[in-house]
């Protein structure tokens, strides 16, 4: 009697294990066949200026292509930082989400005040495309024995001039020859001076702040 007892009950125990498998089995066959038939996907990331300096902001951007390089447009990528580890997935943070522009194209600020970083860019695919991971990249030194430490309030104007090729002053210092990327400077008003041989010397003032570039364009004239 007693071993008649055990197999009627060991044989329900063995059922609900079999259809466990099963199910687990059959969601996997499915994940794999969705997958495949997706499209793959392409995501780069880098950093501009590549090495940002002590107290400079920078832009984190890349592509999203499909795996026959055609750039994918308006998709959701999400940002992720992590100042602890490369490696250690859980530790990543949402910083946002942009969409990409017509040439897959995506671009997130991050200010003068940001620490060393870990970062990477994400997909999480569509009925279409596959999901994808970029690489992780570094920012500011981190997981060097060097990392960049941030010592004050300070922020980056872009100028730009009509026609290019102006000698750039940035309060009475010459800098360098527009489009020209200023980096470093305090927070507060500076004075912008363009001078080109045959043009006037054009003058304006841009406010610096740490939280967003500025961008300034001034149209020489003759």
């Amino acid at each position: 009697m007693s071993r008649v007892r055990s197999i009627h009950v060991q044989n329900p125990l063995r059922l609900r294990t079999i259809i466990c498998l099963i199910l687990i089995v059959s969601v996997i066959t499915v994940t794999a066949v969705v997958t495949a038939d997706k499209t793959q996907t392409n995501l780069t990331i880098g950093l501009s200026p590549a090495e940002p300096s002590v107290n400079e902001s920078f832009h984190v951007s890349g592509i999203l292509s499909s795996s026959d390089g055609k750039p994918l447009g308006n998709k959701h990528i999400t940002l992720e930082s992590s100042e602890k580890s490369a490696s250690d997935s859980e530790s990543f943070k949402v910083l946002g989400t942009k969409d990409t522009d017509a040439e897959g194209k995506y671009d997130f600020f991050r200010p003068v005040d940001t620490p060393p970083e870990f970062l990477q860019a994400k997909f999480l695919g569509n009925d279409n495309f596959a999901p994808i991971v970029s690489k992780v990249i570094s920012a500011r030194g981190a997981g060097t024995d060097h990392p960049q430490v941030v010592t004050g309030k300070v922020g980056t104007v872009m100028i730009y001039s009509t026609p290019a090729g102006a000698d750039v002053y940035i309060d009475d210092i010459l800098r360098g020859v527009s489009p020209y990327h200023a980096g470093g400077l305090s927070e507060g008003t500076h004075n912008v001076t363009l001078s080109k041989t045959g043009y006037r010397n054009e003058t304006q003032d841009v406010y610096i702040s740490p939280k967003f570039d500025a961008s300034l364009t001034i149209t020489l004239k003759q």
